[in-house]
């Protein structure tokens, strides 16, 4: 249906912008509809044990991000140093042969 639309009825760039008024305006609608839902439950409470275990999760997150970084540091070095280890040895072949 949009092939046909573009090519007959309207330029593509204009078609593009018109269907994107129309989504933004229906996701407008649907976000009103489901605040009105929303706004009817009451607001979680802050505690002192939510933002320990908040705190707990962000640490392990920080952990595990380091974890990698460090591996893929690792991991770059190792493959960095490869070729020049493989160019030693072949230099080695050749002093000797």
């Amino acid at each position: 249906v949009l092939d046909i639309l573009f090519r007959y009825v309207v330029a593509e760039r204009m078609g593009t912008i018109i269907l994107s008024v129309i989504v933004g305006h229906t996701a407008w609608h649907w976000m009103g509809d489901r605040f009105e839902i929303l706004r009817q439950f009451p607001w979680p409470t802050i505690t002192a044990a939510g933002v320990a275990s908040a705190l707990r999760w962000a640490m392990a997150l920080v952990g595990i991000a380091a974890a990698l970084w460090l591996v893929s540091v690792l991991a770059a070095r190792i493959s960095s140093s490869q070729p020049e280890a493989e160019a030693l040895a072949l230099e080695k072949a050749r002093t000797r042969g």
